[in-house]
């Protein structure tokens, strides 16, 4: 498939990744199997043409995205001392998670595969660093019947495909220049989340891995309440983009329904609530959605609109924490999203029917089957 086809496809049907693989430095050479990824001055994604065109539609976007992946998780900058085999293992783990099973080839790595075969019990959509640490844990290094051809290595199973692992490419980069590129990729991803929602199991890693980067919460907030499946976001001719020549521009309307749920249980402090209330405020201003707002401890005040609730400062609050009646009053209100301001720590339920957005004061793990968790912070 050819690469230009790839980047329009990408671009209207998941802009995030189409907008990262637009800002990459795209090289064709025939002195490479298929793809590589170099980490540089620049960060190159360098593909064998000819081998690319061999491709049908989903095996090539689910190539293109699984080195999209990897760059944006930084696994080629962030192995450090780590055993470099069981690295490129957990990364696999980590990116095939976030990709169609249909779109994978055969002979990939996938968290199926090494559960069934390990007889493990590993978690999807985990980082790479939690792959790692339960695969060197149990010695695989030694293990494992590992062979190598060229930058991939090669597992053998008794009555199995042989699996197939790309080594990344790390570069020889000096710390400063490796700052510089993850300053880069911060700055990618910022500009890439606001062309496309980023998804949101590959937000709650992104979240973790760019610490000192901070997605910008704000920018996740304002995306999950006007972003793609909440505004009506389309593709219109009659508007060009601004971005990229002869493309497509976007049409928006406005944002739909939210209930906002303060925290303001004894574990949140005054200063926190005060905070929330601020954010509000501000949030007002720049989002144009309907927001309903409820505060709780383990239950839930009143739901007024978010104009009623910033007439009053007055903490309503101040007992035990409970998630479950924030979800139960969102259900009576037929809301479909839920944003809740928390330090995350309480009774959680055990599976919601909204989409929800947590913005946490603490780096608090909420499970991704309740929803896309932010750190919150107030710069």
């Amino acid at each position: 498939m050819n690469i230009n086809k790839i980047i329009i496809n990408l671009l209207l049907r998941e802009p995030f990744y189409g907008y990262i693989l637009c800002s990459l430095k795209l090289q064709k050479s025939n002195s490479i199997e298929d793809l590589k990824l170099i980490i540089g001055p620049t960060v190159q994604l360098i593909y064998n043409n000819e081998w690319l065109d061999s491709l049908d539609e989903k095996q090539a976007h689910g190539m293109i995205l699984h080195e999209l992946l990897h760059l944006i998780f930084m696994h080629p900058l962030r192995r450090a001392g780590r055993e470099a085999k069981v690295w490129a293992m957990a990364g696999d783990l980590a990116v095939n998670e976030h990709i169609h099973k249909d779109m994978l080839p055969q002979n990939a790595f996938t968290l199926e595969k090494a559960n069934r075969l390990l007889g493990l019990k590993m978690e999807p959509y985990q980082s790479a660093d939690y792959y790692y640490e339960i695969l060197n844990n149990q010695e695989l290094a030694s293990s494992l019947p590992f062979s190598f051809n060229d930058d991939k290595m090669q597992i053998s199973f008794p009555d199995e495909e042989e699996i197939s692992i790309k080594l990344e490419e790390e570069g020889d980069l000096p710390e400063l220049n490796k700052k510089a590129v993850e300053s880069q990729l911060d700055e990618l991803i910022r500009q890439a989340n606001l062309e496309g929602e980023i998804p949101g199991k590959v937000l709650n890693i992104v979240g973790g891995i760019y610490g000192s980067v901070k997605v910008n919460w704000r920018n996740v907030l304002k995306q999950f309440v006007t972003g793609k499946g909440r505004m009506q976001s389309y593709k219109t001719v009659k508007r060009i983009s601004k971005r990229f020549e002869d493309m497509p521009g976007n049409k928006r309307q406005k944002g739909l329904e939210a209930l906002v749920a303060i925290d303001e249980s004894a574990s949140i402090n005054d200063e926190d609530v005060l905070r929330f209330y601020k954010e509000l405020r501000m949030i007002k201003r720049s989002i144009k959605a309907n927001l309903m707002v409820t505060r709780f401890d383990t239950d839930c005040t009143k739901p007024v609109p978010l104009e009623n609730y910033l007439k009053t400062k007055d903490r309503a609050k101040q007992g035990g924490t409970d998630f479950r009646p924030i979800f139960q009053l969102a259900d009576k209100m037929n809301m479909r999203m839920v944003i809740v301001f928390t330090d995350g720590e309480g009774l959680l339920p055990t599976q919601i029917k909204q989409q929800a957005l947590w913005v946490l004061t603490k780096d608090t793990k909420v499970d991704s089957s309740l929803g896309n968790s932010v750190m919150y912070s107030a710069s």
